[in-house]
């Protein structure tokens, strides 16, 4: 976890992670980080190609910066692309 160089309050709880998070880091021989700002959803198009490359490299580990909320704002039929995955966490 990477911290700001500025001086903060954290709670030692806060710099923990998840269960989750550490197996699937131990789990990862390489990760990839995919993040989007907060001002502008990206595309279902683009979400789509996103997700088909996700499918097309299984030895890397996708940590996508979404929650199960912004997943829903997306297609069905680009949901499904990520279905049958087991590479990525949101």
């Amino acid at each position: 976890m990477v911290f700001p160089d500025f001086k903060q309050q954290i709670k030692s709880e806060e710099t923990k992670l998840s269960p989750e998070l550490l197996k699937f880091f131990e789990e990862a021989e390489k990760v990839v980080l995919v993040s989007f700002g907060t001002v502008k959803k990206p595309r279902n198009e683009t979400m789509a190609e996103i997700f088909k490359a996700i499918g097309l490299m299984p030895r890397y580990k996708f940590l996508l910066s979404m929650s199960q909320h912004d997943l829903n704002y997306f297609t069905q039929d680009v949901i499904d692309l990520l279905k049958p995955l087991n590479n990525y966490l949101l």
